[in-house]
């Protein structure tokens, strides 16, 4: 009996692990760097998107621009 539990714990996990789908780039600039990403983006579609800037070094204050 707790080989068939473990067989549907694995199971699951395995099921949750091919539905669980991400994307993320992951861009490393100098401190004096700047780079442009675009993607051409299709006619009536909506596009989400989340930024987040990671900084090791605490003195200044990166920015980010999105057009």
């Amino acid at each position: 009996m707790e080989k068939n539990k473990a067989s549907s714990i694995f199971l699951a996990f395995l099921i949750f692990c091919f539905f669980s789908i991400s994307q993320a780039i992951w861009i490393s600039l100098p401190a004096s760097g700047t780079k442009c990403v675009s993607e051409e983006i299709q006619h009536n579609v909506v596009v989400l998107a989340d930024y987040v800037v990671l900084q090791f070094d605490q003195s200044s204050h990166p920015t980010v621009a999105v057009k």
